[in-house]
């Protein structure tokens, strides 16, 4: 699934931009299938870079051990850093 969306004035800059022979509706579908098509290509790498953060809610830990570090009130990261002093 995919849902992800340009503003409407965003369109017509970008054709210009690309110096586009096509214009409107058929412009943007071919824009779309595009970011699709290298979406597809790519996914892999935005999963690897930002689908597998170490980052979590506190909710998931309360009560429980952890050697997790507090980053701020609220989210937890790992690796724990060094402590300091």
């Amino acid at each position: 699934h995919f849902n992800y969306s340009f503003p409407t004035g965003f369109w017509p800059v970008y054709a210009a931009a690309l110096q586009s022979s096509t214009h409107g509706q058929e412009f943007v579908s071919a824009r779309y299938f595009d970011l699709l098509r290298n979406y597809r290509r790519h996914g892999w790498l935005v999963l690897y870079l930002f689908g597998v953060s170490p980052v979590l809610c506190e909710s998931f830990l309360r009560g429980r051990p952890h050697s997790m570090a507090e980053l701020t009130p609220g989210p937890f990261s790992s690796p724990t850093p060094p402590a300091s002093g």
